[in-house]
C-alpha cells in the first residue's frame, strides 16, 4: 500500500461528487460551496490547482499526483490545470456535526 500524501487547501469543490474524470486541459477559477467541506481523492493524473482569492488573484498553487488526498474548506476560490493525462478523481461532501 502506497502512502497517501495529504494536502490542505482553503476550500472548494466539485458540484457533481463521486468519481470524475476530466481530459487534459484546465477549469477556470470558481468559489467552492459555504455549506460543507469536500474530500478529494486523486486516482490518476498529475497537475497544478491554484488558490485564488475572491478577485481571481492567485495566492498558492498545490501539484497534484495519484494517492493525493485535498482537503477543501468552504469559500475557497480556485482552479485546475491539468497536465498530459486525464484527470480522474473519487470526491464527497463532508458533513459539519450539527
Amino acid at each position: 500500500m502506497r502512502k497517501s500524501h495529504i494536502k490542505k487547501c482553503a476550500g472548494g469543490r466539485d458540484p457533481s461528487g463521486g468519481s470524475r474524470q476530466i481530459g487534459n486541459g484546465s477549469i477556470a477559477i470558481h468559489e467552492g460551496p459555504a455549506e460543507q467541506g469536500y474530500v478529494l481523492y486523486v486516482i490518476s493524473g498529475t497537475g497544478k490547482m491554484t488558490l485564488n482569492d475572491k478577485d481571481g488573484k492567485q495566492y498558492g498553487e498545490i501539484n497534484y499526483k495519484p494517492d493525493d488526498i485535498l482537503l477543501f474548506h468552504p469559500h475557497t476560490w480556485h482552479s485546475w490545470v491539468n497536465g498530459d493525462k486525464p484527470f480522474e478523481f473519487l470526491g464527497f461532501d463532508m458533513q459539519e456535526k450539527k
